[in-house]
């Protein structure tokens, strides 16, 4: 038993080409320390077989060769198309499925990968809209086969062309839906012939249907025909909701067709200032005016409309006018962009410096305008209502307490002195304090009653959120000044003046001689705005009239005038000169303000004697100007120069609101 071989393999000896019959009895031991060969298999010096794994044992096969390793070149697998398929290599031959799937082979499947030089990055400019839609503009053609056909015919069929097989961004299509529901091409009719509208017909036409019915039958039609006969004249009933929800609704859906059919006439009429309006009045009622993106797109998106129908002629007898509407949009194509790059700029920093040295004076004058309406209220109020403490009747005499030696301490007294204490404010409620074993925090916390955020309280300028100080006007002057000292504010206006130049600092003409402190800075000639409805009995537009608050009248009242009607100049800093250079016509809704000398008290002059006849005059001294000044403390608002308010009675329709 010790000497039958050992099998440590899991391989069948059965397996093995070349094995010994196992009717052959092996010697267990032939010499010690030798191995024997038998049929393929070595054996140790105890008789026990080696194995070696996998067994590879010298053999050939008939017909076949066997290839060497070093020239064994792998083909690979096949891609299966269907999972069901059975898998065979590049040979053909089938394989062995593998579960786990390994990416294919191939000759540089081992090589050392290679790294490639970093090209230079390069990013492509973004292709914006209007460049997109300018490639092949010229071969776009509209399709109006009939040039008989009425106006708004033609030109509601050679919007539909425009529209076709372009990009719409939701900027584009928002300005184009207000601008169709502007000049009457569209507008929400789908709201009015709905579900509620079409069941109605339906039941109209059911109920049509059913009387034809009775009527056809012999024993109903003669009761039908006594209803007809009959002379009893029955009030109307009065209509059911279905009834008049849609009686309602085809009301409005007239009233919309109407208004569609007249905003179709009158532009029609009038392209040219229909623009005007639609850029400006409209644009802001819509709220597309607050909106930076739909400024710059709409006179853009306006201009490739037009163009469209002045290239293909679809309105022939109106090119005259699609052309002069055409030099509007070009106008609100520089103008509009301006209006929200003027907003932001303006008050800019020698306005913030005059503000952070005299104040907001509009704040303080609108402050003392508030004041005055109390004071008035509280005068009025004390007048209309009668106190109550001077009327007594005989009921409360014969109620009273005539006992002066009466507890003062029960109910009704007085303990804490309150009503001895005085108010502003008659009418409210008389605060006393608190007494301390009421509150019972008040010994651990003092601070307890205080607001711990009062309003009003002086903001943390180290706060990451505060916004940075204004400059200073002494360094924006180049030196120190005596201008807090010396001058005072004189008037304060609120109004919308017109742009009419700018006449750019000597600084920024390169000139280093200064005649003045304000020569670093530019001037800019604001007229006032006189395209303004000043009629009786017309709304009020959007441009109001000025106001204008003297602050520190001077000292002799006949040199008083009005600023509000003549030209003023404005002190800006260049970056802002720069800007309002382009913006010549624009109109600035804010608050101005002037800066004059402190007035020195009148000097009586001395009667002139016989000795001092003879004497010349001393020429007068030549104007200061630095004596007054102009600066911009707020701006509400900037208005194109081509501005028109809407017509009276003119319904701009239900445009879209979104931004």
């Amino acid at each position: 038993m010790d000497n039958e071989p050992k099998v440590t393999s899991v391989v069948p000896t059965t397996s093995i080409n070349n094995s010994p019959d196992p009717s052959i009895k092996l010697p267990p031991i032939v010499r010690s320390g030798i191995l024997h060969k038998n049929g393929g298999l070595e054996y140790d010096q105890e008789g026990v077989p080696y194995y070696k794994f996998p067994p590879f044992v010298k053999t050939t096969i008939t017909g076949s060769t066997t290839v060497p390793f070093t020239a064994f070149k792998p083909n690979g697998l096949r891609v299966l198309l269907d999972l069901d398929e059975e898998q065979v290599d590049g040979l053909g031959i089938p394989t062995v499925q593998l579960e786990v799937k390994h990416e294919p082979g191939g000759k540089d499947a081992k090589k050392k990968r290679k790294y490639k030089k970093k090209l230079d990055v390069t990013f492509e400019r973004r292709v914006m809209w209007w460049e997109d839609w300018e490639e092949g503009e010229n071969l776009r053609r509209g399709d109006v086969s009939d040039i008989n056909l009425p106006r708004v015919d033609r030109f509601a069929q050679g919007a539909a062309d425009f529209q076709k097989n372009r990009k719409w961004t939701p900027t584009l299509q928002s300005v184009y839906d207000n601008f169709t529901q502007y000049v009457g091409l569209t507008g929400k009719t789908n709201q009015f012939i709905g579900k509620g509208f079409a069941s109605a017909k339906r039941q109209a036409k059911e109920l049509e249907e059913d009387l034809m019915d009775v009527e056809e039958d012999d024993d109903e039609a003669e009761f039908v025909k006594a209803l007809k006969t009959d002379t009893i004249i029955s009030p109307p009933l009065p209509p059911t909701s279905k009834e008049a929800r849609i009686q309602e609704l085809t009301a409005e859906y007239d009233a919309e067709l109407e208004r569609r059919e007249l905003n179709l006439q009158a532009f029609l009429d009038d392209p040219e200032s229909r623009m005007k309006i639609f850029f400006s009045s409209f644009y802001k009622n819509k709220g597309l005016f607050w909106s930076e993106s739909k400024l710059r797109d709409g006179p853009i998106l306006l201009r490739f409309f037009f163009k469209f129908f002045i290239r293909n002629r679809l309105m022939r007898d109106y090119e005259n006018a699609f052309h002069k509407a055409l030099a509007v949009i070009e106008k609100a194509a520089v103008e509009l962009p301006l209006t929200t790059k003027i907003s932001k700029s303006i008050p800019d920093d020698f306005g913030s410096a005059c503000v952070a040295v005299w104040g907001k004076q509009m704040v303080e004058i609108v402050e003392k305008e508030r004041q005055k309406m109390l004071e008035l209220r509280q005068a009025n109020k004390k007048e209309t209502e009668l106190p109550s403490d001077s009327i007594s009747t005989s009921e409360d005499n014969a109620n009273m307490n005539t006992d002066v030696n009466a507890n003062t301490t029960g109910w009704g007294s007085d303990p804490f002195n309150t009503l001895s204490q005085t108010s502003e404010n008659p009418s409210a409620w008389t605060p006393f304090e608190i007494p301390k074993q009421w509150d019972p925090t008040a010994d651990s916390n003092p601070n307890a009653q205080q607001d711990s955020d009062p309003w009003g309280a002086t903001p943390n300028p180290n706060a990451d959120w505060a916004l940075p100080p204004p400059p200073f006007l002494m360094s924006l002057l180049g030196g120190p000044i005596a201008l807090p000292a010396t001058h005072q504010v004189k008037l304060v206006e609120k109004s919308t003046r017109k742009v009419l130049s700018v006449e750019f600092s000597e600084t920024h003409l390169n000139n280093k001689q200064r005649s003045s402190m304000f020569s670093g800075f530019a001037k800019v000639i604001l007229a006032p705005w006189k395209d303004r409805k000043q009629k009786e009995g017309e709304k009020e537009g959007s441009i109001l009239p000025p106001e204008l608050h003297i602050i520190n009248p001077p000292s002799t009242p006949s040199s008083v005038d009005d600023p509000t009607q003549r030209n003023i100049s404005v002190y800006v800093s260049p970056s802002t000169s720069t800007m309002l250079r382009d913006a010549t016509g624009l109109g600035l809704y804010g608050v101005f303000v002037k800066v004059g000398r402190v007035e020195s008290p009148p000097v009586k002059q001395q009667e002139s004697t016989p000795a001092s006849k003879g004497k010349r005059k001393p020429k007068s001294l030549p104007e200061d100007p630095d004596s007054e000044f102009w600066y911009i403390e707020f701006l509400y608002e900037v208005s194109p120069s081509f501005w028109t308010e809407s017509d009276e009675g003119f319904e701009e329709g239900e445009g879209s609101d979104d931004l």
